[in-house]
Formats: C-alpha cells, structure tokens, sequence
C-alpha cells in the first residue's frame, strides 16, 4: 500500500516497484551515495545509533545512561575501574560501559566494563555459580597460602 496516496494506491505494479528498487539498491553509484549519507548523518548525530541500542535493548535513553554513569563516577559497579577495553581498533577512546540487566525481568542493575559483564555473562548470570566461583577462588586462596609457607 502506498501511504503516500490518500486512497493507498499507486500507478505502479508491486512487481515494477520491487524491480526498480532491486536494480537501484544494486547500482554501485547508489550504494556509494547511500553509504555518504550515512556516514555524514553519524558525523553530525553520533550519539544517535546509541540512543536507538539503549533504547530498544533496555529501554532507557542515552540521557539515562549518562545519569548512571555520572552515579557511578565512570567507573563499573563490580570492579570500580574504567572501561579500558577497544573493540574497535580505529577508535581512539575505550568502549561505553555495558549495561548489565536482568535477563529473566529486564531490570537494569548497573553499568559494567567489557571484563566484569562477559565474567557475569559466562556465570550464566546466577547466584548460585558466583557463589560456587567464589568458594573455588577462596579454596584455592586457602590452598595457595599452605603452599607458600
């Protein structure tokens, strides 16, 4: 349907509409224009593909996340260092902390770095393994101790 006719119809068949638009989106000059508005558009909007992510992986917005961040003075809420991590080898600055929620309710807990979210990740997000990371560390803690007397 075309919304921009009021009575939703168009002078052009669906086949011909679908066929221009394949030939177009497979035009290299169209493919190259494209790809410069784009990266003109994240120039002057960068912040605007990371307002739609928070948005709709975790509903809350850039300006919400930067309240948390500023709460946690930059640093993540386990280890209370900064992100450090680039994943991104041409950037010059170090990753956004990642927001750490509950899988099962969507509750936000905090902002994590790159290491402490994907420790938590690997844990399977539980209780119960952190707790049982925690008595394997502190066993070997113990034993480490023995060890060195």
């Amino acid at each position: 349907m075309q919304k921009s006719y009021p009575d939703g119809l168009s002078y052009r068949c669906k086949n011909c509409v679908r066929e221009y638009s394949k030939s177009r989106s497979s035009d290299p000059n169209v493919i190259l224009q494209r790809r410069a508005a784009v990266a003109k558009y994240r120039a002057k909007n960068p912040d605007s593909d990371v307002n739609k992510t928070l948005l709709n992986k975790y509903g809350i917005t850039l300006e919400e996340y930067n309240e948390l961040f500023e709460r946690q003075q930059g640093l993540c809420a386990l280890c209370k260092r900064p992100e450090t991590t680039r994943r991104n080898k041409k950037d010059d600055g170090a990753e956004r902390l990642a927001v750490d929620h509950c899988h099962d309710t969507g509750v936000i807990r905090g902002l994590l770095c790159f290491k402490c979210n994907t420790a938590i990740g690997a844990l399977g997000d539980t209780q119960e393994a952190a707790a049982r990371a925690m008595k394997y560390l502190s066993g070997w803690a113990i034993h480490a101790s023995e060890l060195n007397k």
